[in-house]
């Protein structure tokens, strides 16, 4: 899924690293990250994993309410790991603390990540009170998460290969997003999407949204591409990695 349109406060945060599933094992990623979830300007919930050393964005994931669930990994006794599962496509995603400690601390006392957790929990199945505050805004619409200005510096070389097949000849992807034909064309089917009347164009695509409207599409678009990637994941080795 493409990334944030915007930056906005976040909703949680927590110092956090990666850990990777190999087999029936987790074995740490030893990168200082940060574990984000935030609401970008177009109403969408994002869960982001950013290294802290490279004050770069590594992973960038649209969420809707009730996607994903969040608890902690008992297993582990020497540290405070977490899993993220999505009920749709069977994505697990393991993270384990890295927030400070007192010196020689040992990790019976872990108060502190369960409310961090917990606070993680109730931005996920919508129990936060960003959430529940206000009344429904208008339905977000395909044009408010494709601006061109978000979109466009995404496009990088193997994008423009992999689309110039239906692009004219001698047009590029890039410059495509910003015409007022696409805008025009976005509209056409966001209208398709809210009426009802793309779900032919659901099925060739394989994908399988449980309503009319862009957020079930989005949906769906995640939960395929989650599955694709999951199934990359499994088809291609893994190097092991230290625990640290």
């Amino acid at each position: 899924m493409f990334g944030m349109p915007g930056a906005s406060p976040e909703l949680v945060s927590m110092r956090a690293g990666k850990a990777n599933l190999e087999g029936t094992t987790v074995t740490s990623d030893p990168r200082k990250g940060l574990l984000i979830m935030r609401k970008s300007d177009d109403g969408l919930t994002h869960l982001i994993w950013k290294d802290r050393v490279a004050n770069s964005v590594v992973d960038d994931l649209i969420v809707f309410e009730g996607d994903a669930k969040i608890q902690r990994v008992e297993e582990c006794k020497d540290g405070f790991c977490m899993l993220i599962a999505f009920a749709a496509g069977g994505r697990k995603l393991f993270f384990y603390s890295q927030e400070p400690r007192k010196k020689g601390s040992d990790w019976e006392d872990v108060s502190k990540e369960k409310d961090l957790m917990d606070k993680f929990h109730r931005v996920l199945t919508g129990e936060s009170a960003t959430a529940r505050e206000g009344t429904a805004g208008p339905p977000v619409a395909l044009n408010d998460v494709l601006r061109a200005e978000d979109v466009v510096p995404k496009v990088d070389e193997a994008m423009e290969a992999a689309l110039a097949e239906h692009l004219p000849s001698g047009d590029s992807a890039a410059a495509t997003l910003s015409t007022p034909q696409m805008a025009q064309a976005a509209m056409r089917f966001n209208e398709a999407l809210y009426q009802g009347d793309a779900f032919g164009l659901m099925r060739e695509l394989n994908l399988n949204p449980t309503g009319p409207g862009l957020e079930p599409f989005l949906r769906a678009l995640q939960a395929s591409t989650d599955a694709a990637k999951a199934k990359e994941e499994e088809e291609e080795p893994v190097d092991k990695m230290d625990e640290s």
